[in-house]
């Protein structure tokens, strides 16, 4: 996903300097939901600022305390077009029905791991059932990613730590991907 660049003008004054532009990039799954908790069990005014503050904190590199600088109109634009953008990408995300192994776009670094693909399967039922407890109480956009998260570390084998530092667009397309496994009746035999 390439950033998302929104000039500031005027320059944001912050620590002394100036901030001339609001660069956003795709955050970590686990920055995302961290996000999303803000809206979780609907949105209203103070839900949907917080939610914009803390996803373009997340996404800039900004502290917070500069991001609560940012006129509230360009920080609600930022926040839609990224995940307008996020949304975009996973919608028209496919998994040929042939293919077992996602392949990243690009590596993604977790401390010293670098991981280029996930090897994908139909969940068991055990795995299935552990991550839809994370939807048991919620349904909002918060629990559907930890639910995602979830899936695809239990299915992928790669520790949930690690899954959370990936970008959000791979998580959401991974699970997109194992949930396709069930959905069609698509089996991996002895899964």
């Amino acid at each position: 996903m390439h950033p998302i660049i929104i000039p500031l003008d005027p320059p944001l004054r912050h620590a002394g300097g100036e901030i001339h532009e609001l660069v956003l990039a795709e955050p970590e799954a686990q920055k995302m939901f961290m996000a999303w908790r803000a809206i979780e069990s609907g949105t209203n005014p103070e839900s949907s600022a917080i939610f914009a503050r803390d996803l373009v904190a997340k996404a800039s590199g900004l502290a917070e305390s500069a991001v609560n600088d940012i006129p509230l109109s360009i920080m609600l634009t930022g926040a839609e077009r990224l995940s307008d953008v996020i949304a975009a990408e996973v919608e028209g995300f496919e998994l040929d029905e042939s293919e077992t192994e996602f392949v990243f776009p690009a590596p993604v670094t977790v401390g010293n791991i670098e991981y280029t693909s996930l090897s994908l399967r139909e969940p068991t039922a055990g795995e299935a059932i552990k991550a839809n407890s994370h939807l048991r109480n919620s349904q909002g956009p918060a629990s559907q990613l930890k639910y995602q998260m979830a899936l695809v570390s239990l299915v992928t084998g790669v520790p949930s730590p690690n899954v959370h530092r990936f970008p959000v667009t791979i998580v959401m397309k991974a699970a997109r991907a194992i949930e396709v496994f069930s959905m069609a009746g698509r089996q991996t035999g002895a899964s």
